[in-house]
């Protein structure tokens, strides 16, 4: 089950938070961006209670829309060489 635990910002988006009952997993939507995943931690158990690692993605910096193309052109002159080299 999961609980809405607040409201936030993240990246200058406000956030809801939401946390499993289970107390490992939390997650934080862009209510203004089609609820984007803006931040989310995981954790899983360990032993004697003790958290056996942590995942923390977080965004930093957010555009909406389309990256520019150019970014996925290769560079004037690039080569590619099929075969052995």
């Amino acid at each position: 089950m999961t609980e809405r635990v607040g409201y936030g910002r993240v990246a200058g988006y406000e956030v809801a938070r939401y946390r499993r009952s289970d107390g490992f997993s939390e997650i934080a939507f862009a209510t203004g961006l089609g609820c984007q995943v803006m931040e989310q931690v995981e954790t899983t158990p360990g032993t004697l209670g003790i958290p056996g690692s942590k995942w923390h993605y977080r965004v930093t910096g957010y555009t909406a829309g389309e990256p520019d193309a150019a970014r996925f052109r290769l560079p004037e002159g690039y080569r590619v060489k099929r075969g052995r080299m």
